[in-house]
């Protein structure tokens, strides 16, 4: 008699992802938490800048969703600083705003936002929104930001440098080009890998 080996089930394996919502409006937070519940997101909720830069300082979040007119400090405070932090250099960010032109995009786009929505929107806007963040890999994302960050510093060396001693100039001189070469040298393994791979799927 044989022994009777029963077959294994397929464990599934489902990918956690986490969002931050910064919103003081209760009746915004309802409709955005439900939102992004359907999608299947799990969601830190913050009223205020300061707690989401807490948050953003602390954990990596998949996803930032962020209003501009919160109580404390502007939202664009919290887009600054999820550029400026490795945790979420590359975390998909959206402002979520009731009142958008072309020039308020553009200046969060300039800060570090990769889309903009409108408030009055469905959640199917929500998720094709999101799909367009990741039309760029994560790691070049993170690499277009690095290279704004290093920008940005640059021209802050490049303004202090009357005001500070020669010696103190040169060292911070060195520190920034020492930093700019090892973002240039982890992007350029990034891209063989990346490159292999597509190699590899087109065997």
């Amino acid at each position: 008699m044989g022994i009777k080996i029963w077959p294994r089930k397929k464990e599934e394996i489902s990918v956690i992802k986490f969002a931050l919502l910064v919103e003081d409006d209760a009746i915004n937070q309802k409709i955005m938490n439900f939102f992004l519940s359907n999608l299947e997101y799990r969601v830190d909720g913050v009223t205020d800048a300061n707690s989401a830069i807490e948050k953003i300082q602390s954990k990596t979040y998949d996803l930032i969703i962020v209003d501009i007119g919160l109580p404390d400090r502007p939202g664009t405070d919290v887009i600054k600083a999820a550029r400026q932090y490795q945790l979420n250099l590359a975390t998909a960010l959206i402002v979520w705003s009731a009142h958008i032109n072309k020039d308020d995009e553009k200046y969060y786009r300039s800060l570090g936002a990769d889309a903009v929505l409108e408030k009055a929107c469905s959640d199917e806007d929500l998720e094709n929104t999101i799909q367009d963040c990741y039309l760029i890999s994560t790691y070049e994302r993170k690499f277009n930001f690095q290279l704004n960050a290093l920008g940005e510093r640059w021209r802050d060396l490049d303004g202090k440098k009357c005001e500070l001693a020669a010696i103190d100039y040169v060292e911070k001189l060195m520190t920034f080009f020492r930093e700019a070469i090892k973002i240039i040298e982890e992007y350029h393994v990034w891209l063989k890998f990346y490159e292999k791979q597509e190699e590899g799927s087109e065997v």
